[in-house]
């Protein structure tokens, strides 16, 4: 019986590991796109149909290490690259998007910032009423102003589309659940 527990833990553990290399590897090896480390940084470049290995190769990146900014923006980055752009559509379309990039950033830190201040907000906490209520308004007040952005930038994609690619994106949308 001791035996048979040892043969069943052992392989366990085998299976556990090999299952952890195997997920790194893939995670490595399984993506559409070339690896780069460059000043802008980690990541993988997106794959052609993004412009991945052209004309958007100095972009950042997305992946484990990426610096591309809000993950929304990467799911619709995605969404779009699905849509078949003009090269004369794609460069409006992802001007929209790096230039908002910046200010989405910007907001989801401050956003996990204000979070983290909730979590660390103590019951002990001088004052915690009047702190919890501060920090509840102004994540309220940020998550409109993300809610908004996200609006703006998606209507102002929306604009760049032709008729056909606006009703694919209608429908990519409907798959999707709401970010709000």
């Amino acid at each position: 019986m001791k035996k048979r527990k040892l043969i069943i833990i052992g392989l366990a553990s085998t299976l556990t590991i090999g299952g952890i290399s195997l997920l790194a590897h893939a995670r490595d090896q399984g993506r559409s796109g070339s690896y780069c480390d460059h000043k802008e940084g980690k990541g993988w470049h997106h794959p052609d149909s993004w412009g991945g290995n052209g004309p958007r190769h100095n972009k950042p990146h997305h992946g484990p290490w990426g610096e591309a900014g809000s993950g929304i923006l990467f799911h619709l980055e995605k969404q779009i690259s699905r849509l078949e752009l003009s090269k004369a559509q794609r460069e409006p379309i992802y001007a929209v998007l790096d230039d908002n990039r910046p200010v989405l950033r910007n907001l989801g830190s401050e956003i996990a910032d204000t979070h983290q201040a909730l979590r660390q907000l103590g019951l002990n906490t001088e004052n915690y009423q009047q702190r919890l209520s501060e920090l509840a308004t102004k994540q309220a007040e940020l998550n409109q102003k993300l809610i908004l952005k996200i609006g703006e930038v998606k209507s102002k994609v929306f604009a760049l589309l032709n008729e056909q690619q606006q009703a694919d994106f209608l429908k990519s949308q409907e798959k999707r659940r709401p970010v709000w």
